[in-house]
């Protein structure tokens, strides 16, 4: 017997018995059914007449869908001879690629952490502009806009040498622990000036600033450098291509009092300093030109700033 016609048979006995239960004979001493019990088992015999009618005419395939059930379940009960392979994307000017690692290797370090990124310039809201927010003007001899996911930091030295942003959050702040300081550069063309990457203390303190600069007007070079209180107590420099970016990292650590200088991850100096734990410092970014009626530009990229652990 089909499970339809099963259904449909109780169903008609659900519902005769529902319908017949107000007689009351004395005969066979039968009397009739409370109306609640009537009603449930009217609907109960209705509900089994729908659904073996359902049935009837979309009769279903059990052993199919058990059968994929299982071929499911199966497929996503890997062996354990299985690996899954990890692949990490990295950024299209890493130098490095890195391949798959098999399930239970160590975790892939990537150096760069997002959520040490002050500043990558790449919210087009601001294009034509920078994050007010997050920089203020300090010196203006020439434009500052964000294009392309970059800063452009101009100079027109009629009229005046510097056009320089400093960080909001990181204006006139102490220095507890070590801390880095990071920025891409990059300037385009031969020109007498330099774009910069700066920390530098307030002037009514021992005056102390380290920076890293990409410029020049004989080839371009890329240098770091410490100053204490004006003087040139150590610069270094190297030769670079223009139109190429460079990455140029400065280390502080306040408790051995030391300055470390990177450029494109190649640590270039280590520096013997002052007052580092002492002082308060201000981050600043700018474009420094010393030519006469020339307008330059240069550009940044990518600023980082966090504590090193």
């Amino acid at each position: 017997m089909s499970l339809e016609v099963l259904l449909a048979g109780s169903g008609i006995i659900m519902i005769a018995i529902g319908l017949l239960g107000r007689l009351e004979s004395e005969k066979f001493r039968v009397r009739h059914l409370p109306n609640r019990v009537r009603l449930i088992s009217v609907s109960v015999g209705v509900v089994l007449l729908a659904i073996s009618i359902f049935i009837f005419f979309n009769p279903p395939d059990i052993k199919k869908r058990v059968s994929e059930a299982v071929s499911l379940t199966q497929t996503a009960q890997p062996t354990a001879t299985q690996t899954a392979s990890v692949k990490v994307s990295l950024p299209s000017d890493t130098p490095s690629s890195v391949g798959t690692e098999s399930l239970g290797s160590p975790p892939l370090m990537v150096e760069s952490d997002k959520s040490t990124i002050y500043d990558d310039f790449n919210d087009t809201a601001y294009d034509g502009n920078y994050q007010n927010k997050k920089w203020f003007l300090d010196s203006s001899a020439g434009n500052v806009f964000q294009q392309d996911g970059m800063l452009a930091i101009q100079v027109d030295s009629s009229k005046g040498n510097i056009t320089s942003l400093q960080a909001v959050s990181y204006h006139e702040f102490s220095i507890d622990s070590p801390m880095f300081f990071e920025a891409k550069l990059r300037v385009d063309a031969p020109q007498s000036g330099y774009v910069y990457m700066l920390i530098i203390s307030p002037p009514s303190a021992l005056r102390i600033n380290t920076d890293c600069e990409a410029g020049g007007s004989n080839g371009a070079t890329f240098g770091c450098g410490y100053h204490n209180n004006g003087s040139f107590e150590d610069y270094q420099h190297l030769t670079a291509d223009y139109g190429t970016w460079h990455t140029v990292r400065i280390e502080i650590n306040p408790s051995t009092m030391t300055i470390t200088h990177y450029i494109d991850g190649t640590k270039i100096k280590l520096i013997s300093a002052e007052n580092l734990n002492t002082d308060k410092f201000t981050f600043e970014i700018g474009f420094y030109n010393d030519a006469n009626n020339q307008v330059y530009v240069g550009f940044v990229d990518d600023v980082q700033i966090g504590k090193i652990e």
